[in-house]
């Protein structure tokens, strides 16, 4: 049941509606799954890659170390054993 619900997009949120973490890291992850799977499927079928991801980790890397980064700061920053 909570898969399916639309992921959080903060700039079309105007309820002002207070989300826990773990709410924005589904949010997160699903749209980053979505778009990353988009953006291989495209460079694929355009640049023709036969499914090398070295063009797709060129053109996506920074993308994911930044959510890679946030991950990291928030774990070292949360005492919230339960939610870890």
């Amino acid at each position: 049941e909570q898969l399916d619900k639309d992921p959080i997009i903060a700039h079309t949120n105007k309820d002002k509606v207070k989300y826990y973490h773990e709410q924005l890291f589904r949010s997160h992850q699903m749209l980053l799954m979505d778009t990353a799977t988009s953006e291989f499927l495209f460079l694929n079928d355009f640049f023709d890659t036969k499914g090398d991801q070295n063009l797709f980790v060129e053109v996506f890397g920074k993308t994911t170390q930044y959510f890679l980064d946030s991950l990291e700061a928030f774990l070292a920053n949360s005492w919230d054993s339960v939610g870890l």
